[in-house]
């Protein structure tokens, strides 16, 4: 806890301290570790909106699409691993799967704070995505062993549901089939 107020007073970062039951009263999740941390909500982008941004800066963009994410854990997991591996968004469907939530923060372990989370659907993601030119890879258990396909440059990794995988319309929009 000293380590993380002398990093907040170097960043000018208001500190107030609180009762314990104050922050179990505030925590959202119930977990809280003696640390809340008030801040300003996510930007919100489109799938069009975050390219433009990464052609601005000349990146090559990097987006994860995850169709029937059921469980927060998972889409947690996703982002804390997306943040890893340098993955700029995170597109999941507007109406299949969980968006973000306090239980997908927690878990992703501040993977939700640097990589972005659109709702959008995934089709209309795709097309826009091909469209500009990146590469769109499925990942499934029967594909190609992942290190023979070509994944450098820009691209789009598609992960299907974490019951039924990768869908047939899914899998017709690919360029290839990794498997994981």
């Amino acid at each position: 806890i000293r380590e993380l107020i002398s990093l907040a007073e170097k960043q000018g970062v208001n500190l107030r301290r609180v009762d314990r039951r104050k922050l179990d009263e505030i925590s959202m999740t119930g977990v809280h570790n003696g640390v809340i941390a008030i801040a300003e909500p996510h930007p919100h982008y489109t799938v069009r909106e975050r390219l433009e941004m990464l052609f601005e800066q000349r990146i090559d963009p990097f987006f994860i699409l995850a169709d029937e994410l059921n469980y927060e854990q998972n889409l947690g997991a996703i982002l804390r691993s997306a943040m890893g591996a340098g993955v700029h968004a995170v597109v999941v469907p507007t109406r299949r799967g969980k968006g973000l939530t306090p239980v997908v923060q927690r878990v992703a372990m501040g993977g939700a704070e640097e990589v972005p989370v659109i709702r959008e659907g995934l089709s209309s993601a795709l097309k826009v995505l091909r469209k500009e030119g990146i590469r769109i890879v499925g990942a499934d258990m029967d594909g190609a062993p992942c290190w023979s396909v070509p994944m450098t440059g820009p691209l789009a990794l598609v992960m299907g549901g974490e019951h039924k995988g990768l869908t047939s319309t899914l899998r017709k929009r690919c360029d290839a089939i990794a498997s994981v």
